[in-house]
């Protein structure tokens, strides 16, 4: 399983965006440019994958760190996910837990500014590059999607959020959360407040 890194860039927020509390639209690859590890991603490189995830009927996962050992790191999932002229277009909602919206905060702050995705290579080439060091560059043709990530540092400069809108949390979704057998702990109350 492969690792590719995206950078977001710009954030921009507000209801002017069409979403949902909590959701965030980017670009999870962009075709057409090479990245750090010398891979470049063809426009319908993700066509199979796609379908296979919609006739599955699951959910791509919205991990923090590629890291798919803890659940406390599965912190949303991908909501729609297709392939436009540009690349891999997403739109993502993060989950109510704490670890989830702290994430969600550090990208809507532009502290983490990046995105990822592990997959495995079905079908690439290798492509002669004289302006690469070694030459060539490798053209990825069709993959296989496992997950989006949140991560820290990434490979891609040319992605970008395209929007993010901030969640509301009020007294309703308290009342909510509770009638759903949930307990709210202090912690977790002084928590929802500050969000």
């Amino acid at each position: 399983m492969d690792i590719k890194n995206i950078t977001l860039g710009q954030i921009k927020a507000g209801p002017e965006a069409g979403l949902k509390p909590g959701q965030m639209r980017a670009y999870a690859s962009v075709f057409g440019n090479v990245d750090s590890y010398g891979d470049i991603v063809v426009k319908g490189a993700f066509a199979n994958t796609l379908a296979e995830w919609r006739k599955s009927g699951r959910t791509i996962p919205l991990l923090y760190g590629h890291n798919m050992t803890d659940p406390d790191m599965n912190i949303g999932a991908v909501l729609e996910a297709e392939e436009d002229e540009r690349g891999l277009k997403i739109t993502a909602e993060f989950d109510d837990d704490d670890m989830a919206q702290k994430v969600y905060r550090l990208v809507k702050a532009g502290r983490i500014a990046e995105l990822s995705f592990a997959f495995d290579t079905i079908k690439s080439a290798f492509l002669e590059d004289p302006d690469r060091p070694d030459g060539r560059v490798r053209e990825l043709q069709e993959l296989k999607l496992y997950e989006c990530s949140v991560v820290p540092i990434g490979a891609n400069s040319e992605t970008e959020v395209l929007a993010i809108k901030a969640a509301e949390v009020g007294m309703t979704a308290v009342a909510e959360g509770l009638k759903a057998g949930r307990t709210l702990s202090k912690a977790n109350e002084s928590s929802i407040r500050s969000a």
